[in-house]
């Protein structure tokens, strides 16, 4: 379990009644379904507008299907319902309250009724997060994309985090590509001793979707560790999204940062050593941003988030790369093996990295062979066991030369340390 000051100190710590039946309006995370058994993510809130909660939902799909009134449970991704709930632990569907993203248990509620949600609720939630960006506005934030850099792979458990740095320079991250962690149901991922960020060059971060495990890392921590993820600038999808983005994005709008969202119908923007683009599918792991990084020695790393690489830019397309993020924590994608797999460019040092946490119980990774058939050496994360602390990358060796960059602070401030 993660520390939960920096979680309340965002979204507040949300009161739900124990002693009668309630509604919530719930939206629909995201959906994981294994065999007969599903596991939803819901965000929900108050009838007032007031309160937000994370929740889950762990049970038998046909069951899940007849209270939500769907032939799939698939369909209910990013969909909203009112729910009725009372607190008892028994009862033929069981919703579990989160105190943060960082936890694996919560407090149970029997589902007693779902029903339609409003449609002036649906129709608040239905614009993308943030404000619209202009391509000036994202070429500005990447200006430091002309310096020669190094691309640094942190281990988060089972979610994502990356970081580009200088070349020439101490490891301060200049920009960030997704700033999660091991979330529920898997926060026992998440590294013993947590992350501490480092904001020193005040870092932008690109988020890639808004899947909890790409962002709750801003969440965790103490009030100061979350303090640089809410100043930041943020560079979100241009997608709708629940009521724990909208509370997350007021309060980095009111610590001084920024939430930009993709312009509509811009495919990618070139920008200096950086093409950050928007992938082109309809779920948010297929329509998420995605960025190809030309890096100090000239070659390429792809950093795909979710998004199968079918839905990548064409630009970003069928390129001899040095470095690979894999996609989806080596989980499904479009097909087995992926349409559009990427290939190594075979030169020294390349290496795909899985940021996958140790026992996480989405059975991630799955497609590993696929990748280590078309000749990538692959670098799991899940090496690090439950109970350690964090072991993060220089993403030039793979972890492989037994080196250590220590950040400027010696990690009394971050816990940045990256390992060659």
């Amino acid at each position: 379990m993660t520390e939960i000051n920096g979680f309340k100190e965002i979204f507040g710590q949300a009161v739900w009644p124990q002693d009668k039946l309630f509604e919530v309006y719930a939206f629909v995370a995201e959906v994981e379904k294994n065999d007969d058994n599903c596991l939803i993510l819901l965000e929900l809130l108050s009838l007032d507008g007031e309160q937000v909660s994370p929740a889950g939902i762990r049970g038998s799909s046909r069951t899940v299907e007849t209270f939500f009134q769907v032939s799939d449970v698939a369909q209910l991704e990013q969909q909203w319902r009112v729910l009725s709930l009372s607190q008892r632990a028994e009862g033929e569907l069981i919703l579990s309250i989160l105190a943060s993203l960082g936890v694996n248990e919560g407090v149970p509620y029997s589902i007693e009724g779902v029903k339609q949600t409003p449609e002036f609720i649906i129709a608040d939630y239905q614009s993308p997060v943030g404000d619209e960006a202009s391509e000036e506005d994202i070429s500005r934030l990447f200006d430091i994309s002309q310096k020669s850099q190094k691309l640094a792979v942190l281990d988060v458990g089972q979610g994502a985090a990356a970081f580009l740095y200088s070349q020439h320079d101490f490891p301060f991250p200049l920009v960030y590509f997704d700033i999660g962690g091991g979330c529920y149901p898997n926060a026992h991922t998440f590294p013993s001793g947590g992350v501490r960020w480092c904001f020193t060059q005040k870092p932008s971060i690109i988020l890639s979707h808004w899947h909890w495990d790409h962002w709750a890392g801003a969440t965790y921590g103490g009030t100061r560790n979350v303090a640089g993820p809410c100043a930041a600038t943020w560079l979100v999808p241009p997608v709708s999204a629940g009521p724990l983005a909208r509370k997350f994005a007021n309060k980095i709008r009111a610590s001084g940062g920024k939430v930009i969202y993709w312009p509509a119908g811009t495919s990618f923007i070139k920008s200096g050593r950086l093409i950050v683009g928007n992938a082109t599918g309809k779920s948010w792991n297929d329509s998420g941003l995605v960025v190809l990084a030309e890096l100090e020695d000239n070659r390429l790393s792809l950093i795909p988030g979710d998004a199968a690489y079918i839905y990548l830019p064409a630009i970003m397309q069928n390129k001899p790369l040095k470095t690979l993020l894999i996609a989806h924590h080596g989980g499904w994608l479009d097909a087995v093996p992926p349409t559009l797999l990427p290939y190594p460019d075979a030169e020294p040092n390349c290496y795909a990295y899985c940021s996958v946490g140790d026992q996480n119980v989405y059975g991630h990774p799955k497609l590993i062979s696929s990748y280590r058939t078309a000749g990538w050496s692959v670098v799991q994360t899940d090496t690090r066991l439950q109970g350690q602390p964090a072991f993060h990358y220089d993403a030039e060796t793979g972890g492989t030369c037994g080196g250590i960059v220590h950040p400027p602070c010696g990690g009394t401030i971050c816990s940045l340390i990256l390992h060659t």
